[in-house]
């Protein structure tokens, strides 16, 4: 299993999407591993947990928490929070919120949600719909998608 690309959707905060090989892992805005979506059939291990999906294994840390896809791995800060998946690394604000992606930064407004990622400026109406900015951005292979306002 290999990272071949991330994609993440943005509505004030975001979800990340990491496309891997036949599926996709995703993280929230605030560093939680929301979702892992595989193609194949499952087995699972003595403690109940998908320990494979098709050929692909899942191993898990002390913690419980996903430490490897295949052959990518999940790090986690002392927060819990997810720190690096496969050479990814996700970086935090003071607000516990993802404040980077590899080389990519992150900023949120007073209202907490997303005012920028990287060099592209994102802004709302008094609905607080998107109002101005790319709706779609892409840095370095991974691409933000904008969801509402128009």
């Amino acid at each position: 299993m290999e990272l071949v690309k991330v994609n993440i959707e943005v509505f004030g905060t975001f979800d990340g999407i990491l496309s891997a090989g036949n599926g996709t892992i995703s993280i929230s805005s605030n560093g939680i591993l929301a979702d892992i979506e595989l193609v194949g059939n499952l087995s699972h291990n003595m403690s109940g947990k998908v320990s494979a999906v098709g050929n692909i294994s899942i191993g898990y840390n002390m913690s419980g928490k996903v430490s490897s896809i295949g052959n990518v791995s999940v790090g986690y800060n002392m927060s819990g929070k997810v720190s690096s998946i496969g050479n990814i690394f996700i970086g935090y604000n003071m607000a516990g919120k993802v404040s980077s992606i590899g080389n990519i930064s992150i900023g949120y407004n007073m209202s907490g949600k997303v005012s920028s990622i990287g060099n592209n400026s994102i802004g709302y109406n008094m609905s607080g719909k998107v109002s101005s900015g790319s709706r779609v951005t892409v840095f370095n292979d991974i691409t933000f998608t904008l969801k509402g306002g128009f």
